[in-house]
């Protein structure tokens, strides 16, 4: 059951609803179950490709759906986002949680934006169900990302306000370019790759800054 009340921390009334908590909790009790998932997948998409063959057609519809879902995510989660950087400036956004976690909409989108990083992990199997050998970059992006986005939500961390704006849009724009149908939107290739590199790039510079806290404060 939701608990409700009310926060003031962030220059207005917001209302919270969302256990982070709770599911903070369960989240850090089965990482062990992640890490386990990521190795199986491993060991499927590197080993299976030639081995595995069934000709499914279903990649077309799983970009489009997925793509739906990241879209639907974005614009649920936008309002907070901008209502942070208004009112509290760019530094606040960057560097405070607030009702990220705990806010009825934001705090679910943030923990649905962890369990699309397992979702995502489908779409190597796909491939290789078709037969077809799944770049290295492609591999280990979903796994580095899931393990990363678990770990952050685990230590709730305000980072990812902006990790998780920046990889749900450049995924809209990703499979908007993917789909066979649009969501009126008509990317070309450059913008899909510089979307892809720059959230990546993003990501490896915010594992770096973890782990030298990390070492600091050993």
């Amino acid at each position: 059951m939701f608990i409700v009340f009310t926060n003031s921390t962030c220059g207005g009334s917001m209302i919270n609803a969302f256990p982070a908590e709770d599911v903070q909790k369960w989240m850090i009790k089965h990482t062990a179950h992640v890490w386990f998932i990521a190795a199986c997948y491993l060991g499927f998409v590197l080993t299976a490709p030639g081995k595995i063959v069934k000709k499914h057609g279903l990649l077309p519809q799983w970009y489009y759906y997925n793509g739906l879902l990241q879209l639907c995510l974005l614009v649920a989660f936008l309002p907070s986002v901008l209502f942070t950087l208004l009112t509290g400036g760019w530094k606040d956004s960057v560097c405070k949680n607030h009702s990220l976690y705990t806010g009825l909409v934001s705090g679910t989108v943030m923990f649905l934006f962890v369990f699309t990083k397992l979702l995502d992990l489908v779409e190597t199997l796909l491939i290789v169900l078709e037969g077809r050998r799944p770049l290295l970059i492609h591999i280990f992006h979903h796994v580095i990302t899931l393990l990363f986005t678990w770990d952050s939500y685990s230590h709730h961390s305000s980072l990812a306000r902006w990790f998780v704006t920046v990889n749900l849009f450049s995924h809209v724009i990703l499979y908007s370019y993917l789909s066979p149908k649009k969501f009126g939107i008509a990317p070309c290739w450059l913008f899909v790759a510089f979307t892809q590199v720059y959230q990546q790039t993003k990501l490896q510079k915010k594992i770096q800054k973890k782990q030298s806290i990390h070492w600091q404060t050993r």
